[in-house]
């Protein structure tokens, strides 16, 4: 019986049973007072029941039809269903898994959300006015029967990248459901398009707690089922055939893609699953390795073939390109005859006490305790964060930004090891000249490599039903490592959509916030030691590879086992004196870095409370400076004590070592030559040996990079070097290693080496793939390690997106095809120049000047710098070299043509080349009394400016710009036409090389190409208008390329909402904004404004390198070290207001060149001659600020003579004819050179009359890869 109709009964039962009662009681007291028959009235009483009941039965048996036809239905189409899976399930047994197939690719990127009760209702508010921009969706309803939970997904089809949110039922009582609601609202609105597959409202019954899923609420009409579709496209595009013989693995009934020309036969209305849709027609598996979240994907997917109408070629060349296919190798595994180098690492942790087994902590929802609110340092940095902000910061969105910034760098931690095995994985991998090998060798195709750690847990989490290590094959290694990383992308995505939203709700003005956080976040020792364990475990995922490779060769020899445990017993040794020689070094670099071992942490320098709570307090100073000195001096002790006892155990081994090999060796003379090591078993041996070595070495390097300081010696002092032995390390004999303590409290140690050892040092670091390289904004070397150089470039070229590659060059052919491209783009540049010296675009004269037939062209190449300039966060940035560049002619007179409009006419005012400008502006802003109390200073430095503006904006602005500032058609002859097709040529043919790789720029221009440097000028000037349009005319605006200045006597709301308006116009622009009240630097000068009132400059200095670096000019790139001193004294006059600020400058700079080993004569004879030339030598003598007012004047007059040159300079070279000659030299050479070039013509052409209006410049020739020409 159903259940309505059970109910109606028992209440009819129950009515029956209450009217009997009533009756039989009013019969009882009627008898005696009426005398009418019972049963008359018994009567009508159960003809009223009969009639009840009976209306009762017609009204359910209505109800349970109704029910049942639908029951029917519903349990028809899911018999259907289950059969058609079981049949499928059958049909797919009897043949290879649908696991040959390539995984499931999505046609666009996306980003996943998933909703549940912890989810902030700020992040869905955030979505649904997200939502009210698109008019595309995809939905999908789950039910997971065994785990009970319901739930839909929801795809945003956007044109950039789709959003995935997952949305679980939720209870009516909530904010978070009404913010639910209204969110399937406006999505599931009838101006949308609602993509599913199959009948949505049939899956929709248990989520109608949502009144736009209530009965008869959805507008049918505004769903697509892309099921019907899917069949329909299929049936229509692909014929039938009963008699097609082609059976794909996986299905016997039908083949994707096949080579008939109609399709196996199929029933015209069978409805084919999901999975299977997307098997026909791209050979891909939905579920092999995906974990969730991709069905509405593959439902827009397939959507999205059908609707453009995918032929059976297209879908071919689609799958061909996007899919990788993989040899069904299986893995070779074998008896450990080497003690395996994993192990290895694992026992050593042990015995040096590191915590190896870090657990995945991106899985924990706890906060660690460096960001719990009980942590003294956590609340000391961003307590003040919050005082500090206009708008109201909770701490505990604070906190939470915190721990999903550490939740983010705790994956890409994960996703940077799991690539690596995906590399293993795919053999891209192996840069080892041993393993490169391999790969060569068809003898050994069949041997797999992959790493234990991946194998170990495919088996224990019987991941496709393995359960031993040779049933492993490429394609399922592969597949499980996808998953993994599939799921850490879901996880980030999920981490940063809540971050964005946080974000934005606590200041979405500025990034300042959010580097601090990252900033102590990767300076914590907690994410220290997990970085660490990481790229220990990247590193050594190689060198594991290569031991097992010199495993299995070994095996091949067939050795006895006489010779297996001979070779265990060498290569035991080899491990222990390596070891040991390994650990010597690390307590020596413990000694040096006093970074201790965590045994001496029981020596505690926090001063005891006996000690603090004394009130005399120079006693409680004396005291704790005896207590902390003896703790010290304890601790050297005993390191001096580990010291010893790790050379000591290092010379045991070494002795062991040495002896028992010549006793093995001699051992092989006597032995049967059966029983001898072959020559072939010995090679394997010493290479294992070598292995050992290296990956000892590498794993207990505990420094991945560090900064290190080259002094620039002068000239050569026989005394010098006594100067500096107390301060040299005397581990380093051969390489005499300074080390020094920045001026900045809480900044790391510094190494210092001279010049002249800078190449033993490269060399020496190079054997252990680190790298010494020169930062591009200061004076500064950067030591790293190869893996981090690559990964760092890797992640630059993925996120700027602004380089696309050509084509991956081979060795051999390199050279032609780079000969090959050279030729063409001069061709080209000749044939473009032609036409428009014919159509009189261009003068002849433009023609020679721009044309690089006659000129030696090599093709750019691409090397990348360290940089600390951005938020104190090392980065590389690109430098690409162009000077032989077939462009370079036309970037060169382009640059000459327009760069006088622009710096000398239309920028002048607002543009600035050092911070010092800017202080003779302060000055007079000071004077005029448009300094108040409540004046900001304020920075905006524009990020990524070389590779973030797209050519089509820069053609664009250049437009502008000729039609506002030029008033005639033509400059010096050349039509603007002329002019726009140039530069789009320039843009649309930057090629360069790069790790034997051609690349093209797509999006801005190199920083070779000094043209693109005045195109990006161009572009930031009318980017940076509304900042003048809505800023007072009294206030300070100036820009030094892609670093602005501006004082601000708004509100902050106000100046919020004019960014707002450029980001809307010109998104693709990202900035750091810094907005102070008192304290700022621009570029090198420093600005204070004391109590508000008291204005004070000076030069800036980043304490963590200076004073050890030299001088850092901004605008003197070119002079050398030996007048750099001139300059610096000048840029100290300039930025000083105050004359005892100039003499903390110019000691700042004596102490400089002094640490860089200049002699005290020639730092001394060079301060007579700055003041000599400046007629100011009283100064030398006596600080008298009258006497420094004059020198100001002094120098602000040769300041701006400068200027004035650099103008006139600009303006003749755009009519002048000038000659380039190549040289290569350098420094001070170089300036000479250049002051006298004609010195370099023929003698012939020395006294040419023809050649006296020509104008000579001499280039510095960049050292150019062989492979560039």
């Amino acid at each position: 019986m159903s259940r309505p109709l059970f109910y109606f009964n028992l209440s009819c039962i129950f009515y029956w049973v209450s009217t009997i009662s009533s009756v039989a009681g009013y019969n009882e007291a009627s008898t005696y007072t009426k005398k009418n028959p019972a049963f008359i009235r018994w009567g009508y009483m159960i003809l009223e029941s009969f009639i009840s009941t009976l209306f009762g039965v017609v009204i359910s048996i209505i109800i349970n039809y109704i029910q049942s036809k639908r029951m029917k239905t519903l349990i028809e189409s899911t018999k259907k269903e289950l059969l058609n899976t079981y049949f499928m399930n059958n049909r797919m047994n009897k043949h290879e898994k649908m696991s040959i197939l390539s995984n499931f690719i999505p046609l666009k990127s996306f980003k996943c959300l998933n909703i549940d009760h912890t989810t902030s209702p700020v992040i869905v508010e955030n979505l649904i006015a997200q939502v009210k921009q698109i008019s595309r969706f995809t939905i999908f309803p789950y039910d997971d029967i065994l785990s009970d939970r319901k739930f839909f997904e929801i795809e945003f089809i956007q044109e950039s990248a789709s959003i995935i949110i997952t949305i679980e039922i939720f209870h009516q009582s909530t904010l978070l459901f009404e913010k639910i609601d209204k969110l399937l609202s406006v999505i599931f609105e009838s101006s949308n398009m609602i993509q599913t597959w199959g009948d949505l409202d049939r899956n929709l019954l248990d989520y109608q707690i949502y009144s736009v899923f209530f009965y008869g609420n959805i507008n049918k009409s505004d769903f697509v089922n892309v099921q019907n579709n899917f069949n329909y496209w299929y049936q229509r595009n692909f014929g039938l055939n009963k008699n097609c013989s082609g059976i794909l693995d996986f299905h016997d009934t039908d083949i994707p893609l096949c080579s008939h020309s109609i399709r196996p036969y199929k029933y015209s209305k069978y409805t084919r699953s999901l999975c299977m849709a997307l098997a026909f027609t791209c050979q891909e598996n939905l579920y092999y390795e995906n974990n969730g979240n991709v069905e509405c994907l593959a439902i827009t997917k397939l959507s999205t073939i059908i609707h453009t109408q995918w032929t059976c070629q297209e879908i071919e060349d689609y799958r061909k390109e996007n899919q990788v296919q993989y040899k069904n190798a299986h893995t070779t595994y074998f008896g450990d005859i080497f003690r395996p180098l994993q192990n290895e690492l694992d026992m050593e942790a042990t015995d040096l006490h590191l915590n190896m087994n870090i657990k995945e902590d991106y899985v924990k929802e706890d906060i660690p305790d460096y960001l719990s609110a009980l942590n003294s340092s956590f609340k000391a940095i961003f307590l003040p964060e919050l005082r500090r902000s206009y708008n109201p910061i909770d701490f505990g969105d604070l906190q939470f930004l915190a721990f999903l910034t550490h939740k983010l760098s705790i994956i890409h931690l994960h996703r940077k090891l799991w690539n690596v095995y995906l590399k293993c994985g795919t053999r891209l991998l192996y840069k080892r000249e041993q393993l490169q090998q391999q790969e060569q060798q068809n003898s050994t195709r069949s041997l797999c490599i992959l790493p234990f750690p991946v194998t170990s847990m495919i088996i224990a989490q019987h991941y496709n039903d393995i359960i031993h290590e040779n049933e492993i094959t490429h394609d399922i290694y592969v597949n499980f490592v996808k998953k993994n990383l599939f799921h850490l992308d879901t996880k980030a995505s999920h981490y940063q959509h809540e971050f964005d939203a946080t974000k934005d709700r606590i200041d979405h003005s500025s990034d300042e916030l959010t580097y601090k956080i990252d900033e102590f976040i990767q300076k914590a020792d907690h994410v220290t030691a997990i970085r660490l364990h990481f790229e220990a475990r990247m590193e050594l995922v190689e060198y594991s590879s290569l031991d097992q490779l010199l495993q299995f060769k070994y095996v091949q020899q067939k050795p006895n086992d006489k010779q297996i445990k001979l070779a265990q017993n060498i290569c035991t040794l080899q491990f222990e004196k390596e070891k040991s020689e390994q650990e010597l070094i690390l307590l020596k670099f413990g000694v040096f870095y006093k970074n201790l071992p965590n045994s001496l942490n029981i020596l505690e320098e926090t001063l005891p409370t006996s000690i603090t709570t004394i009130s005399d307090a120079r006693l409680r100073e004396q005291l704790s400076f005896n207590y902390t000195r003896i703790i010290q001096r304890t601790k050297a002790d005993l390191m001096m004590v580990l010291t010893t006892a790790a050379e000591t155990k290092r010379e045991e081994h070494q002795k062991t070592f040495d002896i028992t090999m010549a006793q093995l060796w001699n051992d092989q003379c006597h032995i049967p030559i059966g029983e001898r090591l072959s020559a072939t078993m010995r090679l394997f041996i010493d290479e294992r040996q070598k292995n050992i070595i290296q990956y000892i070495t590498m794993a207990d390097f505990s420094n991945p990079s560090m900064f290190l300081i080259v002094q620039r010696s002068h000239v050569n002092h026989s005394d010098d070097q006594q100067i500096w032995t107390p301060y040299i390390d005397g581990q380093h004999e051969e390489i005499p290693m300074i080390h020094v303590r920045p001026f900045q409290h809480d900044a790391p140690f510094m190494d210092c080496i001279k010049i002249k050892d800078l190449k033993k040092f490269r060399h020496r670091l190079k054997q252990r793939n680190y790298f010494v390289m020169k930062s591009t904004k200061n004076n500064l070397w950067y030591v790293c390690h190869k893996n981090m150089i690559d990964e760092k470039i890797y992640e630059y070229m993925s996120r700027t997106k602004a380089y696309i590659e050509i084509e991956n060059l081979n060795i051999s052919k390199r050279e032609d095809k780079v000969q090959q491209l050279l030729d063409r783009m001069v061709h080209d540049i000749e044939i473009l120049l032609t036409n428009l010296c014919d159509y009189q675009r261009i003068t002849s004269f433009q023609y020679h000047q721009m044309n690089c037939r006659y000129s030696p062209v090599r093709l750019d190449y691409v090397s990348f710098s360290p940089s600390t300039y951005q938020q104190e966060q090392v980065i590389f940035e690109p430098m690409i070299t162009s000077t032989l560049s077939p462009l370079m002619p036309i970037c060169r007179y382009l640059h000459r043509l327009l760069a006088p409009f622009y710096y000398n006419q239309v920028a002048r005012l607002t543009t600035v080349t050092k911070g010092a400008d800017l202080i003779q502006r302060l000055e007079h802003y000071q004077q005029q009394d448009y300094l108040q109390s409540t004046t900001y200073f304020i920075t905006v430095c524009v990020k990524d400016h070389y590779v973030s503006i797209p050519h089509q904006q820069l053609l664009q602005t250049l437009k502008y710009f000729l039609n506002d500032y030029i008033m005639e058609d033509t400059i010096q002859s050349m039509n603007r036409m002329a002019i726009l097709k140039l530069t789009e040529f320039l843009l649309q043919h930057q090629y360069f090389l790069y790790q034997n790789c051609l690349y093209q720029q797509v999006v801005g221009g190199g920083t070779g190409l000094y043209l693109i440097e005045l195109l990006i000028d161009i572009y930031l000037f009318y980017w940076q208008q509304p900042l003048l349009l809505y800023n007072n005319q009294h206030e300070i605006f100036v820009r030094c390329f892609s670093d602005l200045f501006l004082t601000w006597n708004e509100s902050k709301e106000k100046l919020q909402l004019i960014f707002n308006k450029m980001k809307t116009k010109d998104a693709f622009i990202q900035y750091d904004i810094i907005m102070k009240s008192e304290h700022i630097h621009f570029l090198d000068a420093q600005i204070h404004h004391w109590n508000k009132q008291i204005l004070q400059t000076e030069v800036y200095h980043d304490w963590k390198y200076e004073p050890y670096i030299m001088p850092t000019m901004y605008d003197a790139c070119s002079f050398s070290s030996a007048n750099l001193i001139q300059i610096a004294l000048i840029r100290a006059v300039l930025c000083c207001s105050q004359v005892e600020d100039f003499v903390h400058e110019q000691q700042y700079i004596e102490y400089s060149y002094l640490f860089n080993r200049f002699s005290f004569d020639y730092i001394r004879q060079s301060l007579e001659e700055f003041f000599l030339y400046f007629k100011v030598l009283d100064l030398t003598m006596y600080h008298d600020q009258a006497t420094y007012n004059e020198l100001r004047q002094h120098v602000r007059q040769y300041d701006q003579q400068t200027t004035k040159k650099q103008m006139k300079s600009r303006e003749e070279a755009q009519k002048q004819c000038i000659w380039y000659i190549y040289s290569t030299l350098k420094g001070i050479d170089l300036v000479r050179a250049r002051q006298n070039p004609r010195q370099f013509l023929p003698s012939y052409l020395c006294n040419d009359q023809d050649l006296q209006g020509i104008k000579i410049e001499i280039i510095r020739l960049s050292d150019y890869p062989w492979d560039t020409s």
